[in-house]
């Protein structure tokens, strides 16, 4: 019998495989004078390691080594998109609902040096460690940015602390 680790951070692998799409998009010049400009994209989905599992030991070192064999992809795109499936946080969930995640802010070290710079914060367990929650997971964003070369950005969206902030 395979330990669960391994089992886990096989699927984990064969999950950010599956999920980095990598797409060139082109936009035509409107003269001919002028020149074709390209570009990469590439997104990723719901990303998320629970730390209220079971598993949460095994998820804390797949965060460390996230998307590392497809890191190169990630890296060398001019956008690389991903939705972000939880509040980056250390606090556990306190929603009601069934189910519920929160990851540890080592998730989102893993995004960023995985060269991710376009994180969506606007899923639906991003609340699920309520207000502080979230709080904690922009604040961490913001951290992040700060610590970023001036020729690298990080932005993200889709929720804020107030209805204004998310505009």
């Amino acid at each position: 019998m395979q330990p669960k680790y391994s089992l886990i951070r096989r699927q984990a692998l064969r999950w950010s495989a599956t999920l980095l799409l990598s797409a060139g998009a082109c936009f035509k010049p409107q003269s001919s004078a002028q020149s074709e400009v390209r570009f990469t994209l590439v997104a990723a989905g719901d990303v998320a390691h629970p730390q209220n599992t079971e598993h949460a030991s095994e998820f804390k070192m797949l965060a460390e080594r996230m998307f590392k064999p497809t890191r190169f992809i990630s890296r060398s795109a001019d956008l690389a998109f991903v939705s972000l499936a939880s509040a980056i946080t250390t606090r556990m969930p306190t929603s009601p609902n069934k189910i519920t995640f929160t990851s540890a802010p080592a998730t989102l070290d893993g995004l960023v040096a995985s060269g991710f710079n376009i994180i969506n914060v606007g899923h639906n367990h991003v609340m699920d460690a309520g207000k502080p929650g979230l709080k904690d997971t922009l604040d961490l964003l913001a951290a992040h940015r700060q610590k970023l070369p001036p020729t690298k950005m990080l932005i993200w969206g889709g929720a804020g602390l107030t209805a204004e902030a998310v505009r």
